[in-house]
């Protein structure tokens, strides 16, 4: 789901993933082509058509800007603000349990969310 908005920027995701780069702002973000739901980097554009390429190399594919869903970048996500921010917290009294299980669970979900 996306929409463009006044101001040139797109909204993509659910509502607590919302990204809304400007359409200048997207080349090197990570998309996905909801036509084929496939994931890739954009390249570059040319008119109307973006050029996105696989995250591990390959051909590029072009995609209108209608069918692309920005997907959040760690800074954007706010499960790992959370889980960063509570570890914090649990270094700063001292809980060391609580600081390895959170590591633990960031790990587990930068793999799970980011790969």
């Amino acid at each position: 789901m996306h929409s463009t908005t006044s101001g040139g920027a797109i909204s993509a995701g659910t509502p607590e993933q919302v990204v809304t780069p400007p359409i200048e702002g997207l080349i090197g973000r990570v998309v996905v082509d909801t036509t084929c739901k496939r994931v890739g980097r954009v390249m570059g554009n040319e008119g109307p058509k973006y050029q996105l390429r696989p995250l591990r190399g390959g051909r590029e594919w072009e995609v209108s800007l209608r069918n692309i869903e920005v997907l959040p970048t760690r800074a954007d996500c706010p499960q790992c603000v959370g889980i960063k921010t509570a570890r914090s917290r649990a270094n700063d009294e001292g809980r060391t349990n609580d600081v390895s299980f959170l590591t633990a669970a960031f790990g587990r979900h930068q793999r799970s969310a980011h790969s």
